[in-house]
């Protein structure tokens, strides 16, 4: 952000500042934004969130990406309805067509949050696994194999919820997953074998 802007600028003139810098194709100016709307989101999280929606949908991927990035909340002032409330934000990138914004709220954002209020994440997850849709339900996968590491029967009961889905992108998603897991858990092995035979040996 521009260090010479006015400190008493009001909300809706520091977010249109951020969303400029969002929408750059200097990086260190999207680094600078992501920065910024995360700690706007701290010090003002219901304003900010809710004069921000439509960025998670806006059709510049540079928006969504740093709308995204910052979700990614510090845990120390993330409480339970926060949470909530920025679980209820990942939800409009499941399934987004960039590959690179597909694969972060999976493997990064929603592990974050997951480290911060478990009994939170967990429950959303498995809501997400209902999720009809191809690309959300490969996405739903690799979130559930990226979290195997600290909950790897929270996560393989997730991705039983996806294993008997015929298409390919899933099912590749749903192998990645629980090969996740095994490196993770090599004791685990004869039991995913068991559990995942005729999948993990179709592939």
């Amino acid at each position: 952000m521009n260090e010479n802007a006015p400190t008493n600028a009001s909300l809706p003139e520091v977010l249109g500042q951020i969303r400029r810098l969002a929408a750059s194709d200097d990086e260190s100016a999207r680094t600078a934004a992501t920065t910024r709307l995360t700690q706007l989101l701290e010090e003002e999280f219901d304003a900010v969130l809710d004069a921000t929606q439509e960025w998670a949908l806006d059709p510049d991927r540079r928006i969504r990406e740093v709308t995204l990035r910052a979700c990614e909340q510090p845990a120390a002032t993330t409480d339970e309805a926060r949470v909530r409330h920025l679980l209820g934000r990942v939800e409009r990138f499941i399934g987004d067509p960039d590959p690179a914004i597909d694969d972060r709220w999976s493997r990064v954002t929603v592990p974050h949050l997951l480290a911060i209020r478990p009994e939170v994440v967990l429950p959303w997850l498995r809501e997400w696994t209902k999720n009809p849709e191809t690309r959300a339900r490969a996405g739903v996968a690799r979130a559930l194999g990226a979290i195997g590491g600290r909950y790897p029967t929270e996560a393989v009961e997730g991705i039983a919820e996806l294993g008997s889905d015929p298409r390919a992108p899933v099912r590749e998603a749903v192998v990645g997953a629980l090969e996740e897991i095994r490196e993770q858990y090599p004791q685990m092995g004869p039991y995913l074998d068991g559990r995942f035979g005729l999948l993990l040996r179709s592939e």
